[in-house]
């Protein structure tokens, strides 16, 4: 998926122009459909480059429908902003004075955070500034932080955030400079030895906030070698792109951490499903992104849970799908600050619209 890329564009307030028109003129081959549905879910209101002026006159009819329903529908894409509970930070020194660990350790959390659909936005050194619209913050071996960075973290957890921290987070300078402990002892609960491997997994309490430390991000499978494959410029490829093998382990961290339900909850979704929390910055609409990666695979319907703004109610939950003839009003339920709802049965791409009001 182009997740990663979206997500990082969205940090810096820029749009990603990307081509989703169709590769292939076989109609039993139809990626341009993720592609299209990946671009109107987590790009900043651009459906990308659908292919040239003549193009138009031979693309399929599907490709044309969803062309259509991105103009057709285009206010609900527009003015909007990603609500999310996680931040995963990538951090400038971490990730650019070493290529292997942290490289590794954040794509993989990257991976199971979009397979396991927990809201996330990625952020950059610059945005720890301000962490409070974040339950969570996670640190996937953000080894080298400055010491800024490591005192601007643990405000965040002394205020009430969550960490969850990997391998040797914290444990170098900006400048690769080995600290004599973690910089974020303290907060994590944990403490490097040079005679022992990197400590036990732990939970703890600092200030208002909470903490977890794992000592890593296991890869499911073969991983290459140093050299061969996890290299600068891009040698750790997408065919490594898998969920971790403790994954499970580390979801249940995650939610510890950041101590609330999640913004959005997809009751029995498979894994092979993704979606996108957004809203329109005039707090008038939420929006709820559902995307099915197993094209031909219909999924079968979903309970969905989605958190309601402070001082908002739900006036009304709308379906849109250019899988489907037309918009369909749904049947909700509203229990405290959550809206539920049964997302249908899904082929490619489902937006369920929460409309609200004061």
């Amino acid at each position: 998926s182009k997740i990663r890329s979206f997500k990082l564009s969205r940090s810096l307030d820029q749009t990603m122009f990307v081509y989703t028109g169709p590769r292939s003129p076989s109609l039993d081959r139809r990626p341009w459909r993720l592609l299209m549905a990946e671009a109107m879910a987590f790009n900043r209101n651009c459906l990308g480059h659908v292919g040239t002026p003549l193009d138009a006159y031979s693309l399929p009819e599907e490709a044309r429908r969803y062309i259509r329903f991105y103009r057709d529908n285009n206010r609900h894409f527009a003015s909007t902003r990603v609500v999310a509970d996680v931040a995963l930070l990538r951090s400038f020194p971490s990730m650019a004075n070493n290529s292997l660990g942290p490289h590794l350790e954040t794509t993989l959390m990257e991976q199971l955070l979009i397979q396991h659909k927990i809201p996330f936005d990625i952020i950059f050194d610059q945005q720890l500034a301000d962490l409070s619209k974040y339950c969570a913050l996670i640190l996937a071996d953000q080894e080298s932080l400055s010491d800024r960075a490591v005192e601007q973290i643990r405000e965040y957890v002394r205020n009430g955030g969550g960490l969850l921290a990997t391998g040797t987070t914290s444990l170098y300078n900006d400048w690769r400079r080995r600290r004599t402990d973690f910089g974020l002892s303290d907060v994590l609960g944990v403490h490097w030895s040079p005679e022992a491997p990197l400590p036990p997994a732990r939970r703890s309490g600092f200030g208002r906030g909470r903490a977890s430390y794992l000592p890593a991000v296991v890869p499911s499978g073969e991983m290459p070698e140093p050299g061969e494959g996890l290299t600068v410029g891009g040698g750790f490829t997408n065919k490594y792109w898998k969920l971790p093998a403790n994954a499970e382990a580390i979801v249940t961290e995650i939610r510890h951490v950041a101590g609330t339900p999640l913004s959005a909850e997809l009751k029995g979704a498979p894994l092979t499903t993704v979606i996108e929390l957004t809203e329109k910055k005039d707090a008038s609409e939420r929006v709820l992104h559902w995307i099915n990666y197993k094209p031909g695979s219909r999924v079968r319907a979903s309970r969905a849970s989605v958190a309601v703004p402070k001082g908002r109610k739900v006036s009304a939950v709308e379906l849109l799908s250019p899988d489907r003839a037309a918009p369909e009003k749904l049947s909700y339920s509203v229990d405290g600050d959550r809206v539920r709802f049964e997302f249908p049965s899904l082929e490619v791409y489902h937006v369920a619209v929460l409309h609200l009001s004061e």
